[in-house]
């Protein structure tokens, strides 16, 4: 936002909310960029081939419906 508000010529002393940086600079906010690239990337996964891994593992769910909390094997304390 600090730069936003530089390319913006707003100084700091007026007050002005972020969400009116972000409407004059025509961006829309980094939460609303990153859902639009989430749904982006889903899309993708959705009109892949049914037999690809990355499609199976995207619906894959959990055979007990929960995980363990323990330590995987091979790890010891130190």
């Amino acid at each position: 936002m600090r730069w936003l508000i530089r390319i913006a010529h707003v100084n700091w002393q007026d007050k002005i909310p972020n969400t009116e940086v972000l409407e004059t600079c025509h961006i829309t906010g980094i939460k609303a960029f990153l859902l639009s690239a989430q749904f982006r990337w889903t899309g993708h996964v959705i009109r892949m081939e049914d037999n690809r891994l990355l499609k199976q593992v995207f619906y894959s769910q959990l055979e007990q419906g929960t995980c363990s909390h323990r330590r995987p094997d091979g790890f010891r304390d130190f």
